[in-house]
């Protein structure tokens, strides 16, 4: 579907139009003060991005009517369930984001999921990739990895182009090093090839970025990453954190959430953070533009490897807004909580913890759209205060654990406390 007709710069260099290479620069310092532009480019994407899952095509019709709602799904799943992407279309304020999972190529081949496989060998690689080694790939290679993701998000009606990534360490580790080369190679291929242009529509390019939260070693070094992605000439930035929640220490999430809005500011582009759970609200509250949480499903992220292969019974979770947290739907302690601080949600009984699928989903949805509402509004940190607060006491009346109100507040602070590091 798409094509280089010449070589590439080496590292560091972008091509001008006429063809000369010029030197690739540090992006000026862009703060983001008196919110968002109105660039058309946007129009259709929400802040909050629910990521829905198989068959999960009745859930557009819990989107709410007077905004726009974008939703993301694996681009794995997406052949297999086309109906998703094509009724969300049918919604001309519904945008579609397909996550490329390019994380897969660093299991073996056995054990990564038939629908990643079925995306056929320019996707699926025939041995387990090293980030490290793409210091040394190719030109060519690098070209062909990152035209077999763009054409397999094109073919599947993304109506963004999210760049592949796959998890590594920190700044200056070798894997990071191979990962700004695979990112420099697939935003200037996107930009020079049109990639993302869709007849007179022009898409958002979304740098991938997977990032392992524990080998961010301090707030210095997270600003220090975030500077080497900025310069790239992205619209934006999907950044997909592995082992990070509400439950990890308040140092590794202040730490995690420097990054990410550093890496906003100093780009001016737009940051989604993927798969950090219940962090999501302080990040959004705080200021950084987006985030993507699954509903019903994953919502946080091991890495590679991170799920058992031993077959054992699902336990289905739920979430309860109240409290701030999942419990497993059959279990007592959530049967307590529903009965003592009921759900207003209407997908179920108010007393009664959602038990099938299809109502459980409903539920996550409905109280997800409402926490990104406020999270997301002009009252968003009061509401993001308010909701530990209330935890607190819920938690403390039925006897659990409390809410980590440490590491919801590091996140909330990061907005501003970064660039103490960052001006050095």
């Amino acid at each position: 579907m798409f094509a280089l007709g010449r070589g590439l710069a080496p590292r560091g260099t972008l091509w001008a139009s006429d063809g000369v290479v010029i030197v690739h620069t540090m992006a000026t310092l862009a703060v983001i003060q008196d919110g968002w532009d109105d660039s058309t480019l946007w129009d259709g994407f929400s802040r909050f991005v629910p990521r829905l899952s198989w068959k999960d095509g009745y859930l557009l019709r819990e989107m709410p009517t007077d905004r726009a709602v974008a939703v993301a799904k694996a681009l794995p799943q997406a052949s297999g369930d086309a109906q998703l992407v094509i009724q969300a279309h049918r919604d001309s304020s519904h945008r579609v984001i397909l996550d490329p999972e390019a994380w897969r190529n660093q299991e073996s081949p056995r054990h990564r999921t038939a629908s990643f496989r079925a995306l056929g060998g320019a996707v699926c690689l025939s041995r387990a990739l090293d980030p490290a080694a793409l210091r040394f790939s190719s030109a060519g290679a690098l070209i062909a990895y990152t035209l077999g993701f763009a054409n397999a998000e094109a073919a599947r009606g993304a109506d963004a182009v999210v760049t592949p990534c796959h998890l590594a360490g920190g700044y200056g580790s070798a894997g990071r090093e191979g990962e700004l080369r695979l990112a420099e190679v697939a935003v200037e291929l996107a930009r020079r090839q049109g990639i993302t242009q869709r007849g007179d529509v022009e898409k958002p390019l979304l740098t991938g970025i997977a990032l392992d939260a524990p080998q961010v070693a301090d707030v210095e070094s997270a600003v220090a990453l975030a500077r080497s992605y900025a310069g790239l000439s992205a619209d934006g930035y999907w950044v997909q954190v592995a082992n990070l929640t509400e439950l990890s220490s308040p140092a590794l999430v202040a730490n995690c959430s420097a990054f990410l809005h550093a890496l906003q500011e100093l780009s001016g582009g737009r940051v989604f953070a993927v798969d950090v759970k219940n962090l999501v609200w302080p990040l959004l509250a705080g200021g950084l533009f987006g985030a993507c949480l699954g509903i019903g499903e994953r919502e946080g992220w091991q890495g590679p490897g991170g799920r058992s292969t031993e077959r054992r019974p699902l336990k289905p979770t739920v979430v309860h807004p109240e409290l701030l947290r999942n419990f497993v739907a059959s279990g007592a302690d959530a049967r307590r909580a529903f009965c003592e601080y009921p759900c207003e949600c209407g997908a179920h009984d108010r007393e009664m913890v959602p038990a099938d699928r299809r109502s459980i989903r409903r539920h996550a949805l409905r109280v997800r759209l409402l926490m990104a509402e406020s999270a997301t509004g002009a009252g968003a940190v009061a509401a993001v205060e308010g909701w530990l607060s209330e935890a607190t006491w819920a938690a403390a009346d039925l006897g659990l654990d409390q809410p980590r109100s440490d590491a919801y507040r590091a996140a909330l602070a990061a907005g501003t406390s970064w660039r103490t590091a960052g001006t050095g």
